[in-house]
């Protein structure tokens, strides 16, 4: 059992759409009720030993954050997944699974009221439930929720987004199927995301809340459509939160050749971001590498070839992770003292880099000594 990981047992299990689940996990206890209070549109990291490989994954929480003896998270099978197939196909109520608390920075409070307008891709919609129930009790703010599937069968929570939309005065619910003549009241459109159908989106959002805040999840080609359409119209990068646990988002690190190739008179790539003190730079990746994690100051040295992430991995430390993918955020930490060379592509936002924040699946060491901090996350 890896640092931070603990046992808890499923409690309910219930299909939520086609190949799809929600599971209830059983937090009967006051402690773990603490350990487990979870934010709006966070995750938890779920491991378990399937044919005798340990297998760890994110899944977003489903359910409403104000109820904290119940945690749902809710998972779609992906053809040739290990672990969400195991979920769906295998699991059953009273098994047991290992769990660390939640985490994840997909929504942020804000004073005052917004327009917060959703576009969801298939299980995409997951990490925004948990969001729009607490929006809910927020009367003020609007809730614009776009959502794209192959067909009704397949679309998650549909049922209980249907009910919201007739019963709830500031949440608004819209959908598409790509490939489904489905066309009820509901339905704006039987095709992929667009720039074309984007527009139809804009009118039916544009309210008289100033700054809309945008949630987007689903698949690199689908919120990149999204963002270039939002640029168009004036909207800053700001204004956009984003989560993505697809295998198709995953982010190539850059290898050792990569550093090596000249990029005019300085002698750096245009893809290479450096974070923290850049008067202790070195030409080459590698060093020793201290952590704050869990309260404890850990130590390694990381080579060249390796991120923070797998160095510390390998000495045999447990530092929060889960993707390996630079998309599920959970890896996050901050530069405390000497530099790490990230990739510009990162799921960070402008502001995070400048806090010196980073994804130690993704950072490489670039001074002789390196210090971040997990324990700020």
């Amino acid at each position: 059992m890896k640092r931070g990981e603990i046992a808890v047992k499923v409690l309910t299990k219930k299909q939520v759409a086609l190949d799809a689940v929600s599971i209830e996990l059983d937090f009967n206890t006051p402690e773990l009720q603490q350990k487990f209070r979870f934010k709006p549109g966070q995750f938890i990291g779920i491991t378990h030993n399937i044919n005798g490989e340990e297998v760890h994954r994110s899944y977003s929480i489903s359910s409403d954050p104000a109820n904290e003896k119940s945690l749902v998270i809710s998972v779609k099978k992906i053809p040739g997944g290990l672990m969400s197939t195991f979920l769906v196909d295998e699991l059953n109520e009273g098994d047991t699974l290992l769990a660390t608390p939640p985490t994840g920075h997909f929504y942020k409070e804000s004073e005052n009221p917004k327009h917060h307008v959703m576009f969801a891709a298939g299980s995409g919609v997951t990490p925004m439930m948990s969001v729009i129930y607490h929006l809910m009790r927020k009367p003020n703010d609007k809730v614009s929720l776009f959502y794209w599937n192959q067909s009704p069968k397949g679309a998650m929570f549909l049922e209980e987004l249907e009910k919201l939309n007739k019963d709830i005065k500031n949440f608004n619910l819209f959908l598409a199927y790509t490939r489904s003549s489905e066309n009820t009241d509901l339905v704006f459109c039987n095709e992929r995301v667009n720039q074309a159908n984007l527009k139809t989106c804009f009118y039916n959002w544009n309210t008289s809340l100033d700054m809309p805040v945008f949630y987007l999840c689903g698949p690199s080609t689908f919120m990149g459509e999204i963002e270039s359409f939002l640029g168009q119209k004036g909207f800053d990068g700001s204004q956009i939160r984003k989560e993505s646990f697809h295998l198709d988002d995953m982010r190539k690190l850059h290898h050792n050749e990569d550093l090596e190739e000249s990029a005019g008179a300085s002698g750096k790539k245009s893809s290479e971001l450096l974070i923290g003190d850049l008067t202790q730079l070195n030409e080459k990746r590698g060093g020793q590498c201290s952590a704050l994690l869990d309260d404890d100051n850990i130590e390694t040295e990381v080579k060249a070839d390796e991120t923070i992430l797998e160095a510390f991995l390998r000495s045999g430390e447990s530092p929060p992770y889960s993707c390996m993918e630079g998309t599920c955020m959970a890896c996050q930490c901050k530069v405390l003292e000497g530099v790490v060379e990230m990739p510009l592509d990162s799921f960070l936002s402008e502001q995070e880099i400048e806090e010196k924040n980073i994804l130690s699946c993704q950072a490489f060491v670039r001074s002789n000594t390196v210090k971040v901090d997990f324990d700020d996350f």
